[in-house]
C-alpha cells in the first residue's frame, strides 16, 4: 500500500535506474511492471490522481502491462476514473489507461454529504499538538507548533539549517530542522 505520489517517484526512480544501468532496453517500463509484480501481485494505492502528461503517458504504459501480467490494482481516489486526467494535455492518449481501468477493476462510488476532512470538533482541535497538525493558522498555531518541538525526542537543541535527499539525487534545502532522536522539520509552503 502507498500514497499514489510514493509509488510514481518509485516508478521514476526504477525508470531511471534502469536506463542509466542497462544502456538501450526496449521496454524499461515493462521491466518496472516486471519487478513491482514479483513484489507484489496486489498494488494498493491511496490518492491516485494524475497531475502532469509525463505521469499520464507512464501511468498508461505501466498499467497496460500491469494488467496483461494479471496484477491487480486497488486504488481510492477524489475522481471517477473517466475524471481523471479530464483537461490535461493529450488526453486522448491517456484514454486507454481509463478504458483499462474500467475493463480490469470495479470503480466504486463512496458517496456521502459530509466532507470529514472539514469537520473539526473542540476535542479534535485541542489533539492537534500531539497529532503534529496546527490550524488555523497564526499566533496560537504558532505557540502550540514551538512546545510540540519541544516535546519531539531530539528537539531540546536550537534548529540547524540541512539538506534532506529525496529521490533521483536531488536534495531539499530545509532551514529549520531539529535532527536529533525525533528527527523533525520545519517548511514554509
Amino acid at each position: 500500500r502507498a500514497h499514489f505520489h510514493d509509488f510514481m517517484l518509485d516508478v521514476n526512480r526504477e525508470l531511471h535506474r534502469i536506463r542509466s544501468t542497462s544502456g538501450g532496453v526496449a521496454d524499461p517500463l515493462a521491466r518496472v511492471a516486471e519487478s513491482f509484480l514479483q513484489a507484489s501481485p496486489l498494488l494498493c494505492f491511496d490518492e491516485c490522481h494524475v497531475l502532469n502528461v509525463g505521469d499520464a503517458m507512464i501511468m498508461r504504459a505501466f498499467f497496460e502491462r500491469l494488467f496483461a501480467a494479471g496484477g491487480t490494482v486497488v486504488a481510492t481516489s477524489n475522481l471517477a476514473p473517466d475524471k481523471l486526467y479530464s483537461s490535461g494535455i493529450n488526453r486522448e492518449v491517456f484514454q486507454p489507461f481509463i478504458d483499462a481501468v474500467l475493463r480490469h477493476c470495479d470503480a466504486v462510488h463512496v458517496d456521502t454529504s459530509q466532507d470529514f476532512r472539514r469537520t473539526k470538533s473542540a476535542e479534535l482541535a485541542a489533539a492537534d499538538a500531539e497529532r503534529g497538525f496546527f490550524w488555523p493558522l497564526g499566533e496560537r498555531a504558532s505557540a502550540d507548533l514551538a512546545k510540540a518541538m519541544v516535546l519531539v525526542r531530539g528537539c531540546e537543541e536550537p534548529p540547524a539549517a540541512c539538506e534532506i535527499p529525496v529521490p533521483m539525487g536531488r536534495v531539499l534545502p530545509c532551514r529549520r530542522a531539529w535532527l536529533g532522536g525525533g528527527r523533525a522539520a520545519e517548511f514554509s509552503y
